[in-house]
Parts: C-alpha cells; structure tokens; sequence
C-alpha cells in the first residue's frame, strides 16, 4: 500500500471518534440546506467571544439600579387616582394621592373635607393633628385622620431623609383634597 492508497482510505474513513483532519469532507451546501439541518461549526474560542458579547450587550442594554429614596430627591406630590362612589355612598370620590416630603419639610397646618388613610412608604412620617402630640410614623406603618380634623404637624420627620407615602381620601366630589386651618 503506498501513501496515495492510504489518504485515499483515511479520506473515505467514517469512523464518529476521528480527529477532524482525517475526517472526510463534506461536499459545501447551501446557506438554506445549514438552515434546516441546523448543523454550525464554530471554532471553540468564536463561541466563546459571541457569549461573552452577547452578555455585554444584554448588560449594558438593561436599566440601571434607580437611586435611593436617601440619596433621590422625592417625587412631586399628587393625586395618583379618583373613581366616584355610588350607593350610599355616592356624591363622594375615593382619591389616592401620593404625597412626599424633601427631608426636614412639612406641610402648613391644613384641614381635609373628608378622612384620610395613609400609608408610609419610605422614611418616617411626622403627623399630628388637632394640636395633639405629634406622632413619628416609621415606612411599613399607617396613620389616620377623622373627616375636618386640623392637620397639625404633617411632612419629614428626619432633617436628612424624604418620606414618601400613599394616602386614601374620601371626599366630597369635584371637591379639593385639603383646606386652610
């Protein structure tokens, strides 16, 4: 057997374990005949290089980490929703309203037409009303304020954090949400 007998044999060879260059070689195909056999060869270190970058572009493309209440300013004030009521209770609106405070700041003493329900979202709230002992309200708790009560001590309890909180009213409607003292 001479040499040209023997790459002719190791071209015709079949074996699935033989290394790729003495594997035979397929005819090329078309682009549409890869397509559907879904055979890709790529080098080990091209794939490599495609996830990587794949990985950076999905990273960088993706919104960043938003800021903190502590280090954000806080959000405007402002009714979020108001749906009128009907039965009984119809000729009123329920409001949701969100209501923030830069750090240290309060809202002038105000009156409310009808109660409030409200909630602490981030920081801590100071509320008072009818010239009672103001309270600290810590985020996750809640306070509430009977329907005409004088909102007395309302906003930042902290002189370095904003609060933020939700706040339910149930009002008169086509009425305004607050009132002078």
């Amino acid at each position: 057997m001479d040499d040209q007998d023997l790459n002719r044999l190791l071209r015709e060879w079949t074996a699935p374990d033989a290394p790729p260059h003495l594997r035979p070689r397929r005819p090329p195909g078309s682009w549409l005949g890869w397509l559907v056999t879904g055979t890709i060869r790529v080098p080990v270190p091209v794939a490599l290089a495609a996830v990587l970058l794949a990985s950076f572009w999905i990273a960088a493309t993706r919104p960043g980490p938003t800021a903190t209440p502590e280090t954000s300013s806080p959000r405007p004030s402002g009714e979020l929703a108001r749906y009128a009521l009907t039965g009984p209770l119809a000729g009123f609106d329920a409001v949701l309203v969100g209501v923030n405070f830069a750090p240290g700041v309060s809202a002038r003493q105000h009156r409310h037409p009808g109660f409030i329900l409200g909630y602490v979202v981030d920081g801590q709230m100071r509320f008072g009303i009818n010239n009672e002992p103001d309270q600290i309200v810590p985020a996750g708790g809640t306070f509430f304020e009977p329907a005409g009560a004088l909102h007395t001590a309302f906003g930042s309890a902290s002189p370095d954090a904003p609060v933020r909180s939700v706040v339910f009213l149930v009002v008169p409607t086509g009425s305004p949400l607050t009132g002078p003292a």
